[in-house]
């Protein structure tokens, strides 16, 4: 069995910590985030190298040496993707039911309990840990459980847009 694997330093995209969150219309709501790795860091492809590791393993242990032909791995080129803050980055998501809520600590190890701290964009680490699955319509693959999540840092948010006080001058009625 897998043990729990502490990710380095990355910016979290598609953070959904605060709220569980449908995926799909009929899918179940998770807890989940995108952990987005920039492969022009040392330590993320080092760390990445390993995880990949780690997902295999998981699926031998599963599916046995012979591994299937199809066998779906979490990560995903940054470069194939329509969001400019993945280019050069490698990202997979990792989730947890709605049973499971991840615990969410500051630098300080302390619990953060205004939501507002959290959000895509910041800097963050987690816990994940890799298990593979047999889906009798989706295929077999593996995906990433989160543990718990502690943020490092503030980061300009993904997605925000323009900023209300940026995007309007001031109004005078007269």
């Amino acid at each position: 069995m897998a043990k729990n694997i502490i990710t380095p330093k990355f910016r979290a995209s598609f953070v959904h910590l605060n709220k569980p969150r449908a995926a799909a219309p009929d899918a179940p709501e998770k807890y989940s985030l995108t952990v987005v790795l920039d492969m022009a860091d040392k330590e993320h492809t080092k760390f990445l190298d390993s995880l990949r590791e780690s997902a295999l393993a998981v699926a031998k242990e599963k599916f046995g040496a012979k591994l299937p032909k199809k066998l779906k791995l979490p990560f995903k080129d940054g470069d194939d993707e329509d969001r400019d803050e993945w280019a050069g980055c490698v990202v997979f998501t990792a989730s947890a039911s709605e049973e499971f809520r991840p615990g969410v600590v500051g630098p300080d190890r302390q619990p953060i309990i205004d939501a507002a701290e959290i959000y895509s964009g910041m800097y963050a680490r987690c816990s994940i840990r890799p298990y593979a699955w047999d889906h009798p319509t989706g295929g077999k693959g593996v995906s990433f459980g989160l543990g718990n999540v502690q943020k490092l840092g503030d980061g300009d948010p993904f997605g925000s847009g323009v900023k209300a006080e940026d995007e309007f001058s001031e109004w005078d009625d007269e």
